[in-house]
């Protein structure tokens, strides 16, 4: 699946960082690359749904595999 969305870092159960797409959802990759890790930061991704990590203690987005992204102005 294809996003355009803003990295956002969300300060709950300890903090996390994720992704707010330009429709209004919300994602949680499972690993976000260090170079990502820029509030606000505006990207083009590539995600597919995580078949592990689906329950979590974030309590926020729908947890995704990254796997691949563009930085965008």
């Amino acid at each position: 699946m294809q996003i355009e969305g803003t990295v956002v870092y969300k300060k709950l159960s300890g903090g996390f960082w994720g992704i707010e797409d330009t429709q209004g959802n919300y994602w949680r990759p499972k690993s976000m690359p260090k170079a990502l890790e820029q509030e606000g930061l505006k990207l083009k991704a590539t995600i597919k749904e995580s078949k592990n990590g689906a329950i979590s203690i974030f309590m926020w987005g729908t947890s995704v595999d990254l796997i691949k992204f563009e930085v965008v102005d």
